[in-house]
């Protein structure tokens, strides 16, 4: 049962992000059918390229702190509700265009934010993955130790064992 629901976990959140870049180009060629000028659309473009890297790479690792099924749900709902935003300043037409550009910056930056919950590889050391780790897994590694050292030893050589540690 764990697998399946890591499965469609994981598969929710590749259909987010395929929706997610599917929504950049499409909003490029309707804003451009509409007749919006090529620098208010590619603005949007940019805009929403650019802060989602800069907000990546300064609070990236707080998503590594957070849980990240709970991450993932609560910037899904965000961007549901900036999504919602978009088509709202669409339908007001070109005199919302900030409005449209706003909706659009936050989509792709509560997006961006949530893709560290979605993977987080072992090793980046601008995020500091591989510490977090190490903190994670460093209990259950001196239990191993502690107990590969006492194997195929004597109570006498145990009992000494726990003598010298508890000198140290």
């Amino acid at each position: 049962m764990k697998n399946k629901s890591a499965l469609l976990f994981y598969l929710g959140t590749l259909i987010s992000s395929v929706g997610s870049l599917a929504f950049t180009i499409c909003l490029l060629a309707f804003m451009l059918k509409d007749g919006t000028e090529l620098f208010y659309a590619s603005l949007i473009i940019g805009l929403s390229r650019l802060i989602p890297v800069v907000i990546s790479t300064l609070w990236g690792q707080a998503a590594d702190q957070l849980p990240p099924k709970l991450t993932v749900l609560v910037t899904e709902l965000l961007a549901a509700t900036a999504s919602f935003g978009i088509l709202l300043s669409w339908n007001h037409g070109k005199g919302a265009y900030w409005l449209l550009l706003i909706f659009c910056v936050l989509k792709s930056s509560v997006v961006t934010f949530q893709a560290g919950s979605r993977a987080k590889p072992l090793t980046n050391p601008i995020t500091g993955r591989a510490k977090l780790m190490n903190n994670r897994m460093q209990p259950q590694m001196n239990r191993f130790s502690n107990w590969y050292s006492e194997i195929g030893l004597s109570k006498e050589a145990k009992k000494l064992n726990k003598q010298q540690k508890g000198r140290n």
